[in-house]
Parts: C-alpha cells; sequence; structure tokens
C-alpha cells in the first residue's frame, strides 16, 4: 500500500465529477456511555462514525462503535454505506423506504489527517480498491463530516432520554452534559432517522450548484443532488453486498 495521497483543501474541487465517487470519513467519541444492562457499570464512551458522499453531501454509511479501533469503526461504516438500508431499517425495526437512503462504494476514501497510524492498518480497505487519502487540517473551514458531528451532537445527542440526566449526567472531558444507554439500539434508530430526514430535507445554502443542475432546477438537497448525479453523470458503484 502507498503512502495515501496528502491534498490541501484549496485543492479540491467542490463538486466532484458524480456521486460515490469519493466519501468522507471521521469518527468521534461522544458523550454517550454505554453502561452494563444489570450492574450499571460503565462500558465505555460510544464513538460515532459517518460516511459523506463529497459531490451530494449525503450522508451515506455510519457506526456506532464502544472500543473499538479508528480503522475497525471506519471499516464498520464504509459497510454500512455498502448495505442494502431498506433491510438494515428492517433490522432495526425502521421504515426505510426504497431510494430514501442509497448505499454504494466509493473509488477514494478522504480521511482526516490524524487517521492514519500505518499502512497496515487500513490494508483490507485499500485490498478492496479503494484508495485512501488524507485531508489537511482546515482552521477556516469544517470538513462535511464534522460539519455533520455538530448537527448530530444538536439534533440526536439532546434528543435521547436521559439526556444531562443521572449519574452519568457529565463528561469531564468533554465539559458539557452526557446520556447513557444500556444498548446502543436506541442510539442507532435516532441516528438512523437523523440521517435520513437530512438526507432527505436539509438544504444546502451553500452548495455550489452547477449550471446545468440550476437549468434542471435541482434543489441543493442531498438526495436530490446524489439522484440527479447518478442519472446525469454516472451510476454510483454498488456491491453485491
Amino acid at each position: 500500500m502507498h503512502e495515501p495521497e496528502k491534498c490541501e483543501e484549496k485543492d479540491r474541487p467542490e463538486v466532484l465529477q458524480g456521486p460515490g465517487v469519493e466519501f468522507e470519513v471521521d469518527t468521534m467519541v461522544t458523550r454517550v456511555y454505554l453502561v452494563h444492562p444489570r450492574t450499571g457499570r460503565i462500558i465505555g464512551r460510544v464513538a460515532v462514525t459517518l460516511v459523506v458522499d463529497r459531490f451530494s453531501r449525503l450522508i451515506i454509511g455510519c457506526a456506532m462503535t464502544v472500543d473499538v479501533s479508528r480503522h475497525t469503526a471506519v471499516a464498520l461504516a464504509l459497510l454500512n454505506a455498502a448495505t442494502e438500508k431498506v433491510g438494515y431499517g428492517r433490522e432495526l425495526g425502521l421504515h426505510v423506504a426504497t431510494g430514501e437512503w442509497p448505499s454504494g462504494r466509493p473509488d477514494i476514501v478522504r480521511l482526516a489527517p490524524n487517521s492514519f497510524d500505518n499502512d497496515a492498518q487500513w490494508a483490507p480497505i485499500a485490498g478492496l480498491g479503494i484508495a485512501i487519502q488524507l485531508g489537511s487540517p482546515m482552521p477556516k473551514r469544517k470538513s462535511l463530516v464534522e460539519s455533520a458531528f455538530q448537527r448530530w451532537d444538536d439534533e440526536v445527542l439532546k434528543s435521547l432520554p436521559g439526556y444531562g440526566c443521572g449519574e452519568h449526567g457529565h463528561s469531564e472531558s468533554e465539559g458539557g452534559p452526557a446520556t447513557a444507554v444500556r444498548t446502543l439500539l436506541p442510539l442507532r434508530r435516532f441516528t438512523v432517522d437523523w440521517i435520513i430526514r437530512y438526507n432527505t430535507s436539509h438544504v444546502l445554502n451553500r452548495y455550489p450548484l452547477t449550471r446545468h443542475m440550476v437549468q434542471d432546477g435541482v434543489q441543493p438537497i442531498p438526495i436530490k443532488l446524489w439522484n440527479w448525479g447518478v442519472h446525469n453523470v454516472g451510476p454510483v458503484v454498488i456491491p453485491d453486498c
């Protein structure tokens, strides 16, 4: 595996060649504690990994993990990105309509600069024919995933039952309210519901619509940008898994 290419934010195109070409992935350790269902002992803090399609800004995959390595969390989120979502929603007890949450495998995965420890960790992903690239720190501009994390924190974390209450109602390291869960299922359900609402209704006010998009009356909403790209630029790679 070759050393990943480093790319300055100023060199990145605002609009890529199509949906499913490049995904941005990162992991955030949250203020949610997983506790033992019987003893109440803290097992660990929940980490959320999100996968964002850079063309459409659509959140295409996610993973909730506790005490796993960063590369494992990224691999699980990419697996979710490639997973057919109607069946996945059914497993969670949720209704996901056909076409509401797409699936795909990218040509390129872009990771945060601090994600890369050594080549061997990311070899399984590179072995799938997916190129790994590192972004650069962006002091003047948030990455797509970082912006999604902030929205998740505001709209999902605060909606969890018991947020800011109970014996684990404060996280010293984060300096803010926290909550405890006895299973990851409620968190996964809240997150999937939020992802679908974001993908299907969030207006991207600063998205750089192309001339052809404007002519076609495309709204800057992730799922609409994704669908426009699939039909007008090229189909996304959808693996058989």
